[in-house]
Order: C-alpha cells, then sequence, then structure tokens
C-alpha cells in the first residue's frame, strides 16, 4: 500500500475529497446507517469543536489563523440593526471556525501554555504539519484519507493535537475510549507509513502521540504515546469499519441497529458489586 502525500492541499480541498476518513469510520462502528446519515447531513459543529479548531490553527498555522478563523463581535441580535449585522458576519465568516471573543482568550492562553511544555514542544515543534494522505486499502479497495496534524518523517512520529476538559492520565485515556482516539491512531499510521496496518506501522518504528490541551484554567498539558495494545484494538475497529463500508456501499443497503432483543447490563466501570455466578440465576 503506497499513499499520496501532500504538504499543499488546504483543508477545504481535502474535506472535498470523497474518500473515507477516520471520522467516518466511527460513524459505520456506530451503523452503515449512521454514517451514510453523516455524509448526507453533516453535524453542524459545536462550540467545542470550533474552539478545537481554533486552538490548531493558533498552535500549527498561526500565519493562517485570520484565514480559518473568525472572532465573533458583540453584536445586540435582538434589534432589527443587530440581526442583520450579525447575518453580515456569518456571510463573511463562511467556511470558518466562529468562536467568541472568551475563546479567543483562552487561545492565546493555551499557547503561553504550550510554549512552556518541553515534551509538546519537542512533538510539535519543527514538525511538519497538516499533512493529507490518500491511499486505497488492499483488503476492501475503498479509497481513504487523513490529515495529520503533525509528523516527523525522520523519528518516525505522528502527532494529534486534542482538546479536553480532563488531561490527566485517567481522564483522557477514558476520552481515548469514548472518543476513539486509538481507532484514529491505527489508521493515521498505516497513512503515514504506508503499511497495511498499525501495528505492523508500529513494529517498522512508528509512534503515534497525542499532546491532550486543556480548555480552562490552568490550561494544562499533558503528552502520551499510544501503546501498542490500544494500536491493535484500533486496528480492529479500522478493518471491521472498513468491510461493513465496503459492503454496504457495494450493496447500496445500510442497516442499522440490530432488529433484535438485547439483554443490556451496566458497564462494567459502573458495577459496584461482583455477583459472579449469581447473576446467572436471577
Amino acid at each position: 500500500m503506497q499513499a499520496v502525500h501532500s504538504s499543499t492541499i488546504s483543508a477545504d480541498e481535502y474535506f472535498a475529497i470523497d474518500a473515507v476518513n477516520q471520522s467516518l469510520l466511527k460513524e459505520v462502528l456506530r451503523s452503515p446507517a449512521h454514517a451514510a446519515a453523516y455524509l448526507s447531513n453533516p453535524k453542524k459543529a459545536t462550540a467545542a469543536m470550533q474552539l478545537g479548531t481554533a486552538v490548531h490553527s493558533t498552535l500549527l498555522n498561526a500565519e493562517n489563523f485570520e484565514n480559518e478563523v473568525a472572532i465573533q463581535p458583540d453584536i445586540n441580535r435582538r434589534t432589527k440593526e443587530g440581526k442583520v449585522e450579525y447575518e453580515k458576519f456569518l456571510a463573511q465568516s463562511r467556511g470558518k471556525a466562529i468562536i467568541t471573543t472568551e475563546q479567543a482568550v483562552h487561545c492565546m492562553h493555551i499557547a503561553n501554555s504550550m510554549s512552556r511544555s518541553r515534551e509538546a514542544m519537542n512533538l510539535i515543534g519543527f514538525a511538519d504539519t497538516e499533512q493529507s494522505f490518500l491511499w486505497k486499502d488492499e483488503t476492501t479497495a475503498l479509497t481513504c484519507k487523513a490529515r495529520v496534524d503533525a509528523i516527523h518523517p525522520e523519528d518516525k512520529k505522528v502527532v494529534d493535537l486534542k482538546t479536553t476538559v480532563d488531561a490527566s492520565p485517567y481522564g483522557f485515556a477514558r476520552s481515548v475510549a469514548k472518543f476513539g482516539y486509538h481507532i484514529q491512531a491505527a489508521f493515521y499510521l498505516r497513512a503515514v507509513s504506508g503499511l497495511r496496518s498499525g501495528v505492523e506501522a508500529v513494529k517498522d518504528g512508528w509512534k503515534f502521540y497525542i499532546v491532550a490541551i486543556e480548555t480552562s484554567q490552568p490550561y494544562a498539558i499533558a503528552s502520551y504515546r499510544i501503546d501498542l495494545r490500544a494500536i491493535i484494538e484500533g486496528d480492529k475497529m479500522v478493518d471491521k469499519a472498513l468491510s461493513l463500508w465496503a459492503e454496504a456501499t457495494l450493496l447500496d443497503e445500510y442497516s442499522g441497529y440490530p432488529d433484535v432483543i438485547t439483554t443490556l447490563s451496566l458497564p462494567e466501570w459502573a458495577l459496584t458489586e461482583d455477583l459472579g455466578n449469581k447473576g446467572e440465576s436471577l
């Protein structure tokens, strides 16, 4: 597998490419029906997502910040004039992430906090940033794409920035599982290495790092490397999603949840008592 690599494709050009990305894979794992809905009705960016885009631009592409992010002025939208002014602002800001003045201040504090983190700066400093990759999955023949935040090709390091409310090891590990960052890691390792799996990439010396950035005071930052066990699990999920999506698109059938009655229990972390075999007789 050989990926086409470009450092000049803009974000808009990348998003316009018709190919499978890591966000679509996560929707497929929910169900092919959810993935189809995701493509036909893109989710509206939340305030947290807008801030995440602004943070990325601040840290990775500061010279292009004004072209990617718009700071919303203080407009009284309860008046007729204010409504007109706001609509004009939206028209001028089309295609940009829109953040509040308060969020812009957060970006400044985050940049300052980032500059004081030796490990985080080592990971993003002198890296090739916002790199795009396009390749064909050998098993399913699906065209795939990835846009990597930062990469050190010589050192075989891939780096992703994530904004979060809790960058502690315990809190962020839960975020990795909840938001499927290990799936993204396995998928991106395939892209940058040109190998068939994230595990093969790791064996070839590649590593996937995440710089976790808290978006409120004290704007704490933590740097993590995703371990092999997580990459193995991510690979399984990537392969499952690719297979499901290949079948769905081939048959033009996008199923939802199984039409069966399923016994439901609490997740392991919510259980306070080990019933042992007692649960079988209840």
